[in-house]
């Protein structure tokens, strides 16, 4: 599964969660958070990881390509 700006923002609407909220929770700024999701692949590995730990996603597998 690909990281997509319409998957990141239905699961926000999922866990009836604001950009904000989950801004606040990766310690990046709305703004930063709004540069990444028009641009997912722009997600750090770090970041992807605290999304796991916080309940966002269930789980990351990434593949070196």
């Amino acid at each position: 599964m690909l990281i997509t700006k319409r998957r990141l923002t239905d699961r926000l609407k999922e866990l009836k969660m604001s950009r904000r909220e989950l801004a606040n929770r990766l310690n990046v700024t709305t703004m930063t958070l709004y540069n990444k999701f028009q641009n997912p692949d722009s997600f750090k590995v770090s970041e992807l990881e605290k999304m796991v730990r916080i309940g966002f996603f269930k789980s990351v597998i990434i593949k070196d390509d």
